[in-house]
C-alpha cells in the first residue's frame, strides 16, 4: 500500500485519510461480494430443494474440479454439469493462475491498480480531459472541465462501478460543484465520452465498452516469454434501461466479439443468465452487430499492451473520432469470456489454456 498508493508523497494526516478510504473500499467490496454470493446461494437452494449442507457439498466438489468460486458456480449452473464438463469451464481460479504467471512485475501491477498512475502512464490513450480531484485547484478544475457538458467522478479505490457519480455541468454552479467533489473521497475526474453513433444505437444511456484482453511479457524481458504478446479475446459490454454504466455486475450484459472481424458472434447474456438475441430496450439484433473502428481498437490495444507486462483487460470506448481508454484492469474477470457461450453450454477454458503451459510456442 505504501508503494502502490505513493504514501511517501503524502503528509501523515493525508496518509491516514487515504488508508481509511482504502479500508472502507475493501470493506464495501467484501460486503457487496458476500451479499451477492448469499443471493446466488439462496437461488440455487430454492431451485434445487437443497439445504445449506447440500449446497456446500456440491459447490466444494465443483470448486475442487474446476476452480470455480460461488459466482461461477451460479452463473455457469455447474450443478447441472458432470466433473468432465466442469473442468472445461474458464473459472476465476484458472484466471488467477494466468495472472500469477504473467503479473510478475510489481511496478506494472501498481500502475494497473492505481487509477492515477494508470492515467499518467497511459495519458496518450485517454484522449479526453481528466484530473485527480484532490490535486486540482479550482482554477485547474475550471480550466479543465469548464467547457464540458458532463463529467464523471470515479473513486481512486473503486471497483466494478462502485461509487461512480455523474455530474451535468449545467445543473451546478461550477464553484459549488468543485467544493462538492472536493468533499468526496479522492477520485479521478473525466469528461464524459460521446460515443460513436453505432455504439449509441446499442444502448444510448450508457457508454458501451469493448473489453479486449491481452497477455504480454514484452516489456519485462526477464525470461523465455520476454517477446510474447497476444490478444486473448474480445467482448462488448452493453447497458440496459436508464443505467449509465455498462458493467456486467451492475445489470448490463455481455456478448462475445470475433477478435479478427469485430463482429458480435453470440447473443447477450447477463450475470443472472438472461439471454438476449436483441437488446431489450433498443431492439438491436446483437449477433452480427459490427463494432465500429474495430481495427483501430486492436491497433490501439496492441500499442498499449506492449508498454506493460501482464494479463490485462482493456476497457475501450469508441468515440466519434476513435478508440479511447476507459480503464485497464489487472486479472480481468473470467465471466466476460465464458458467459456469452452459456446458451450452448460450452466451456471456454480451452481459449486460455495455452497461457498456462510452461513454454508458449
Amino acid at each position: 500500500i505504501y508503494r502502490r498508493y505513493h504514501f511517501f508523497e503524502l503528509e501523515p494526516a493525508e496518509q491516514a485519510e487515504r488508508l481509511a478510504e482504502i479500508n472502507a473500499t475493501q470493506e464495501a467490496r467484501k460486503v457487496e461480494t458476500e451479499s451477492k454470493e448469499a443471493r446466488f446461494a439462496d437461488i440455487i437452494m430454492k431451485e434445487n430443494g437443497w439445504d445449506q449442507d447440500k449446497l456446500t457439498e456440491e459447490f466444494n466438489k465443483a470448486a475442487e474440479v474446476s476452480g470455480a468460486n460461488m459466482t461461477d458456480f451460479f452463473a455457469f449452473r455447474m450443478w447441472e454439469l458432470t466433473p468432465e464438463e466442469q473442468v472445461k469451464y474458464f473459472t476465476r481460479n484458472v484466471s488467477k493462475s494466468i495472472a500469477d504467471r504473467f503479473d510478475i512485475n510489481a511496478i506494472y501491477s501498481d500502475i494497473l491498480l492505481n487509477k492515477e498512475l494508470s492515467c499518467i502512464y497511459f495519458s496518450d490513450f485517454m484522449r479526453r480531459p481528466w484530473g485527480i480531484s484532490r490535486k486540482m485547484s479550482f482554477e485547474d478544475f475550471k480550466e479543465t472541465f469548464g467547457n464540458e457538458s458532463r463529467i464523471v467522478y470515479k473513486p481512486l479505490n473503486g471497483h466494478g462501478g462502485l461509487g461512480i457519480r455523474f455530474f451535468d455541468m449545467a445543473d451546478h454552479d461550477i464553484r459549488e460543484l468543485y467544493d462538492q467533489i472536493r468533499d468526496l473521497p479522492g477520485g479521478l475526474l473525466e469528461s464524459f465520452v460521446k460515443q460513436h453513433p453505432d455504439m449509441n444505437r446499442l444502448a444510448p444511456n450508457s457508454v458501451n465498452t469493448v473489453r479486449v484482453v491481452t497477455v504480454s511479457a514484452k516489456a519485462n524481458g526477464k525470461d523465455i516469454l520476454s517477446d510474447f504478446f497476444d490478444i486473448a479475446y474480445a467482448a462488448v459490454r452493453v447497458g440496459r434501461g436508464d443505467a449509465q454504466l455498462d458493467n456486467f455486475s451492475k445489470g448490463g450484459f455481455v456478448a462475445g466479439v470475433d477478435r479478427e472481424t469485430g463482429i458480435v458472434e453470440t447473443c447477450g447474456v447477463s450475470v443472472d443468465g438472461e439471454i438476449f438475441d436483441k437488446h431489450p430496450d433498443t431492439g438491436i439484433t446483437l449477433k452480427g452487430f459490427r463494432i465500429p473502428m474495430f481495427d483501430d481498437i486492436i491497433a490501439f490495444v496492441t500499442e498499449m499492451g506492449k508498454k506493460i507486462d501482464g494479463y490485462v483487460g482493456w476497457d475501450i470506448a469508441v468515440s466519434e473520432t476513435g478508440p479511447m481508454l476507459i480503464e485497464a484492469n489487472t486479472n480481468p474477470g473470467n465471466r466476460l469470456l465464458q458467459m456469452p457461450h452459456m446458451p450452448e453450454r460450452k466451456g471456454m477454458r480451452y481459449v486460455m489454456d495455452k497461457y498456462l503451459k510452461e513454454i508458449i510456442e
